[in-house]
């Protein structure tokens, strides 16, 4: 049908590259109809659609993070990203919402890669400037000898330690000493790490990818 389009040729109406497509496909947000031979064709109207609805996100919000991007982007801006953590606690005035709002950040992040406006290196480079420059703001701040600690990992099967990140900058701020036992950690491992360094608290970050019941069951055993 000539309204079917190959993921070439969806890639060259949408303006970016056949992975894109792909990675539209697989999430879900572009449907497809595959060819006896299994070959994806997507419709043109449907694609046309969804690129309007970026289009009017692009229009209403995708603006707020360009000072950041210029930043994270920038070959010689890693205290820029600093820089500007550190306006945001005078905004703010405190580490809890600049947290939230750096949250909000990474979901773009995420966005852009999704949409293949970011490409894979790119979203690398941000988030290791990000996870630097929060980790340099953790490690300024005083903490008293007899502070009570916490425990902060992923849910089972996560690799995303972007959370832990903002948990560990909220509670620095809030006078808490963190053990960090990262990603990935299977729930047997971090139900020892409990039992051995008996912290005062456990905080675990989920991303959609977790699997947060089975380390929530060692962890209640621990």
């Amino acid at each position: 049908m000539p309204d079917l389009l190959t993921t070439r040729e969806a890639s060259r109406v949408a303006g970016v590259g056949p992975t894109a497509i792909k990675r539209w496909a697989d999430d879900g947000r572009l449907r497809c109809v595959k060819t006896a031979g299994g070959h994806r064709r997507f419709r043109r109207v449907e694609l046309e659609a969804l690129l309007r609805v970026e289009a009017v996100a692009a229009r209403t919000g995708g603006g707020q993070w360009d000072e950041w991007f210029d930043a994270l982007l920038d070959q010689d801006g890693q205290f820029r990203v600093e820089a500007r953590l550190l306006q945001e606690r005078a905004a703010t005035g405190s580490w809890a919402q600049v947290a939230e709002r750096v949250g909000r950040l990474l979901t773009d992040v995420g966005e852009r890669w999704v949409r293949g406006t970011l490409t894979i290196a790119e979203e690398h480079l941000v988030s290791e400037r990000l996870r630097r420059a929060v980790s340099r703001v953790v490690e300024a701040m005083p903490l008293r000898p007899d502070a009570p600690s916490c425990l902060i990992a992923t849910a089972d099967g996560d690799p995303h330690t972007g959370g832990l990140l903002l948990t560990e900058l909220t509670l620095r701020e809030a006078g808490w000493r963190t053990i960090w036992a990262g990603a990935p950690i299977p729930a047997g491992e971090l139900a020892a790490a409990i039992r051995r360094w008996k912290p005062r608290m456990v905080a675990l970050s989920a991303s959609v990818v977790a699997k947060p019941s089975i380390l929530a069951t060692e962890v209640v055993k621990a």
